[in-house]
C-alpha cells in the first residue's frame, strides 16, 4: 500500500508574505501531489484588525488583505491536485472574532473566515484556533499552547503523539520513542513563508534573521501510520525536494 504524502503549508502572514518563497512552495506543492494539503494557520495576518499599535507604512483594508489572501488561496488551489485540503486557523485569523466580540457583536455571527475565504469553492475543510486535525498518528495545529524554541518539543510531550505545529516561524524537529511500544514519535515546526520585515513588528530584527526560518514541511505516513516528517527549508527562493531542485524564481 502506498505512503499517503502530506504537504504541511505552514505560516504565511497574508499579505506580508514572501513572493519568492510562495512562488517555490507553490512549484514544490504542484510536484509533491500530496494525498492531503494542510494549511496551519496564521495564512492570513489581519494587521488591519489587530490591537497592538500599527506602522502607519502597513496600513492597509481589511478588504484588501481578504483579496490578497484570496488570490493567493487560489493559486495553492490550481497547484494542489486532487489533494484533500485542510485549513486549521492560528491565532491570526482568530483576530477576526475577537475584533467582532469587542466591536461589532451584533454581527458576529454573520461573518466568519471560511465565508471570507471561500473555503466552499476551494473545497477546504476547516479546523477553528486550537483544534487540530489528525492524519493517520500525526496531529497537526497551529499551537496547543506552546511557542518559543523549544515549542515543538513541549508540544510532543503534551499530545503524546506526533505533532507538526505552526506559530513560532522556527524549523526544528525532536525525534523520540515511546518507551513501553518502542513507536516512533515525532514533534516538528516547519518554519513559514512570511516576509521577515513584516515581523518587525513582534520581534527584534536581529532575532527574526537568526530564528525565522522560509520553507514548508511534508510528512509521510507509513501504513501503521506512522508518519516520517520532513522540513524543507528554502534557500534563496529554492529548495530541495525529494532529491530534486527547485527554482521557484
Amino acid at each position: 500500500m502506498a505512503l499517503k504524502r502530506v504537504f504541511i503549508w505552514p505560516d504565511t502572514h497574508c499579505p506580508w508574505h514572501d513572493k519568492k518563497a510562495v512562488s517555490c512552495a507553490l512549484k514544490a506543492l504542484r510536484a509533491f501531489k500530496p494525498d492531503h494539503l494542510v494549511l496551519t494557520g496564521d495564512f492570513l495576518d489581519v494587521y488591519s484588525l489587530s490591537r497592538h499599535d500599527k506602522s502607519p507604512s502597513k496600513i492597509m483594508g481589511f478588504a484588501k488583505e481578504v483579496a490578497v489572501a484570496k488570490k493567493l488561496l487560489e493559486r495553492i488551489d490550481n497547484a494542489a491536485g486532487s489533494a484533500k485540503r485542510h485549513f486549521i486557523m492560528g491565532n491570526h485569523e482568530n483576530r477576526v472574532y475577537k475584533y467582532l466580540m469587542s466591536k461589532a457583536p451584533e454581527v458576529y455571527d454573520m461573518i466568519n473566515v471560511p465565508g471570507l475565504l471561500d473555503f466552499e469553492r476551494f473545497g477546504f475543510s476547516h479546523f477553528d484556533y486550537l483544534d487540530h486535525l489528525r492524519i493517520g498518528n500525526l496531529i497537526l495545529a497551529h499551537d496547543i499552547g506552546h511557542a518559543g524554541k523549544s515549542a515543538h518539543s513541549q508540544s510532543l510531550n503534551m499530545a503524546g503523539m506526533s505533532i507538526a505545529i505552526g506559530h513560532t516561524h522556527r524549523m526544528a524537529m525532536v525525534i523520540e520513542k515511546k518507551l513501553q511500544t518502542g513507536e516512533l514519535i515525532t514533534g516538528a515546526t516547519m518554519g513559514w513563508l512570511g516576509d521577515p520585515d513584516a515581523m518587525k513588528d513582534y520581534m527584534p530584527a536581529s532575532k527574526v534573521k537568526r530564528f525565522a526560518i522560509t520553507g514548508f514541511g511534508t510528512a509521510y505516513i507509513m501504513n501503521d501510520g506512522t508518519p516520517i516528517l520532513v522540513p524543507v527549508p528554502i534557500v534563496n527562493g529554492s529548495c530541495v525536494l525529494e532529491g530534486k531542485l527547485i527554482n521557484g524564481r
